[in-house]
């Protein structure tokens, strides 16, 4: 059980030679964190079996004040109170929060003889930033193992005796996400603004709306596959390690900027619609050894993963180029080079540059490529219409392997990463 109680208060008053100052702040926060688990674990003959039950809840509270003045009547008199009536030198704030979380954690898990192995977990989560009847979301998952090395069958091949262990194992389950910071509090709730606008020639505050309110906005959910096994040979020498994964994010918050265009006159709300699928597979080799007082290991790694969005806000009339669909996160668009131009031959020629800017010696040639909307072929401009997907991949390799040894001897250890 832990409990957090931030209250700072910060109150500042200062004097400066075209006028007085006045200025005060008051933070508060309290939080605190409440964690009961309850385990079980037995043992009966052949038959292992382990359970866990968790209750999690987390409230916080939080109040801001924050004051201006400036101009004072007096330099004696440092108070909100006596300050000048002109509005500029005025202003005030306010902000008080309250959020909380609420879930429940279970997980049983059954073994027999060591050699199968079965593991049910789930999550029941309540978040406040979703309506009142959308805030729950349960979140199953299943796991299985079977010891293939451990069956009878096993144990008396000796041309198998090299194989010391031999897991299969695969996995199936659901998680939760309610968009962390960049999901705000209570959407479903319609929000206002204030502005002015010209009433009889002068200006009219009035409230606006804000943010258009997303009632059916609930939780992100993703769904993974795992297939894998474990293998060990001659007695630890030798280890392997393969997976095999398929991840599938549905009910993705974001907000339509595609198919909704900008005159809607509103703050575009977090919806549930986007879907992603990320795929691929990890595979771990490793070699431990021991000679005299001298053990050593060498491991190597390598990964392959492949994202796509199955479904994402598109404009209709979008070029191909932007198309999102289909395609990997952070895919690269721009326009092609086509060399430098270096002499007055190369300039000669070249289309134009958006709409009539001139080319320069030192300047990259852009491929002239396609005409207006997009498509056809070059149109001696060089524009928006003519930029193209230059690479699929960026900041998000494909492929990552890496290297790692180390080693000891007599208290004596070093290790190394490539």
């Amino acid at each position: 059980h832990i409990i957090r109680d931030d209250a700072p208060v910060v109150g500042t008053r200062t004097r400066t030679e075209n006028g007085n100052f006045v200025r005060k702040d008051f933070n508060e926060t309290s939080a605190y964190t409440l964690n009961l688990q309850l385990n079980y674990n037995r043992t009966f003959g052949k038959h292992d079996i382990g359970a866990m039950f968790l209750y999690e809840q987390y409230e916080e509270w939080g109040d801001m004040f924050w004051a201006q003045r400036k101009q004072l009547l007096s330099s004696s008199l440092e108070q909100l109170f006596a300050g000048s009536a002109d509005s500029q030198w005025k202003d005030a704030d306010g902000h008080e929060s309250e959020i909380g979380r609420i879930g429940y954690v279970g997980r049983v898990n059954y073994g027999f003889d060591n050699r199968y192995l079965l593991e049910a977990n789930f999550r029941y989560d309540s978040s406040v930033k979703w309506i009142p009847g959308k805030r729950w979301g349960f979140f199953p998952s299943v796991s299985a193992g079977w010891r293939v090395t451990e069956e009878n069958f096993f144990k008396q091949n000796e041309k198998l005796n090299f194989i010391s262990n031999l897991k299969l194992r695969a996995s199936y389950g659901t998680l939760g996400n309610d968009g962390g910071d960049d999901v705000a509090y209570y959407q479903y709730l319609s929000k206002f603004t204030t502005g002015t606008n010209a009433v009889f020639g002068s200006g009219a505050t009035g409230i606006l709306p804000g943010v258009y309110p997303s009632k059916g906005i609930t939780w992100e959910t993703t769904t993974t596959a795992d297939v894998g096994f474990d293998l060990g040979l001659w007695n630890g020498l030798l280890s392997l390690e393969f997976d095999y994964f398929h991840k599938k994010t549905s009910d993705i918050l974001m907000d339509r900027k595609r198919t909704i265009p900008g005159t809607f006159g509103a703050t575009l709300p977090k919806e549930n619609y986007a879907e992603m699928v990320n795929q691929g597979c990890e595979f771990m080799l490793r070699h431990d050894n021991k000679i005299g007082n001298f053990t050593y290991y060498v491991s190597g790694n390598f990964s392959f993963a492949r994202n796509h969005y199955t479904y994402i806000d598109e404009s209709a009339n979008a070029y191909e180029w932007e198309i999102k669909t289909g395609r990997p996160i952070n895919f690269i668009t721009g326009y092609i080079a086509d060399g430098i131009a270096r002499t007055d031959e190369d300039l000669a020629g070249l289309p134009l540059y958006n709409g009539g800017f001139e080319w320069s010696k030192g300047d990259i040639i852009l491929k002239d490529i396609h005409g207006a909307g997009g498509v056809g072929g070059p149109d001696g401009v060089v524009d928006g219409n003519d930029q193209a997907v230059l690479s699929l991949y960026s900041k998000d390799p494909e492929i990552i392997y890496g290297i790692s040894l180390g080693g000891e001897w007599k208290g004596i250890d070093f290790t190394a990463f490539f």
